[in-house]
């Protein structure tokens, strides 16, 4: 998937419509199914029984609540909420989650680009 952003692969509008679940939903299978052309990546659960995708086996984009949540270092998580473009994530445990952001289904043109960028971010950790 290097250097070919999964938003030029698929045109999402396209995707969705009555009877399919609700965007986020419809949203995540649409990019996931982009995703899982990578060879690394395996569908799985994210926390609990949360649709995640997994690189290595360790979960980079999942579905909560309709939301994209995607893991990103610290520093990008926190660019991301200054701008406006993310919300922290907290997993149920009364905290957010520093490498952890919730991206609404109001800002759905960011999710692939966002879960390429995840894609990549863990599996350089994967490789380490």
């Amino acid at each position: 998937m290097a250097g070919k952003s999964v938003a030029a692969r698929r045109d999402y509008d396209g995707q969705v419509g009555p009877g399919r679940g609700s965007d986020g939903e419809q949203s995540f299978a649409v990019l996931a199914d982009d995703l899982l052309a990578d060879p690394d990546v395996t569908e799985g659960t994210g926390f609990g029984s949360n649709p995640g995708l997994r690189v290595h086996r360790k979960i980079f984009a999942m579905l909560v609540r309709g939301q994209l949540v995607v893991k990103l270092p610290a520093a990008r998580c926190a660019q991301l909420r200054d701008d406006g473009e993310a919300a922290a994530f907290d997993a149920g445990k009364g905290r957010p989650m520093r490498e952890w952001i919730a991206v609404s289904e109001e800002a759905m043109a960011n999710w692939p680009d966002l879960a390429a960028e995840a894609l990549g971010y863990v599996r350089s950790t994967a490789a380490r």
